[in-house]
């Protein structure tokens, strides 16, 4: 399930899911890379926004198009 903002770290700018199903928060903008479908970043924070795979339905494959700023 997609993380909610409210739970976000102060940090927190960006949202984005892995192809792994994976939620994360990212202090700054990451670029995804198609090949490891995974949200590279070169300078800024991380962290796990989730506790496991996203189980929602959200289709793993769209990773890329999961990236959201902060509202």
């Amino acid at each position: 399930m997609k993380p909610d903002w409210k739970d976000a770290p102060e940090w927190a700018m960006f949202l984005a899911m892995d192809g792994d199903g994976w939620w994360y928060w990212f202090s700054d903008q990451p670029d995804f890379e198609e090949g490891e479908q995974a949200w590279l970043f070169d300078e800024g924070e991380c962290e796990s926004a989730s506790k496991g795979p996203d189980q929602s339905g959200t289709d793993w494959d769209f990773a890329y198009s999961t990236l959201e700023p902060r509202p």
